[in-house]
């Protein structure tokens, strides 16, 4: 079975001790899975155990490298001059990356991101549904509440 694993917020902890965990026994007790596993810049140094396992590939996401100080300053002057993002985001690269040659794609934390357009099945673990809120201070913008509110139906759908 050929597993893609989606690992696209940047977050520590928890998340990338369950992520590990996860890989590390499905490779032990199925011989027949290989993952290839989809990583966010900045848990790689949290994670550097993934990369000495065997039938486990780690790809980087070119979306979540940083940038300079420059093309971050161009981006963000497009985006308010045109209205058009011109990045890569997440949801292309991943629309992009993961086809036909996997069997299935997990996301272990879906409900930050819209729901991607593959054509694969797609899994996905839901949790954090208070997420809107640190200590009861709201810590997003109202649009982009609104948007997830959209999203997370989809995810849950799918």
């Amino acid at each position: 079975m050929n597993l893609a694993y989606v690992d696209c917020l940047p977050v520590g902890g928890g998340l990338s001790r369950y992520s590990l965990g996860l890989c590390k026994n499905l490779l032990k007790y199925d011989s027949s899975i290989v993952i290839d596993y989809f990583i966010h810049h900045d848990n790689l140094s949290k994670m550097e155990e993934l990369l000495d396992l065997d039938r486990l590939n780690v790809h980087v996401l070119r979306s979540s490298l940083p940038s300079s100080k420059y093309h971050f300053i161009f981006r963000k002057l497009f985006l308010k001059l045109f209205k058009f993002n011109i990045a890569k985001t997440f949801e292309i690269e991943i629309s992009e990356r993961i086809d036909a040659r996997y069997d299935v794609v997990y996301f272990p934390s879906a409900h930050m991101m819209p729901f991607p357009n593959l054509c694969v099945p797609t899994v996905s673990t839901m949790h954090d549904f208070n997420w809107k809120y640190f200590f009861g201070s709201k810590i997003f913008s109202d649009a982009f509440c609104a948007k997830m509110e959209h999203e997370i139906p989809k995810w849950l759908l799918k």
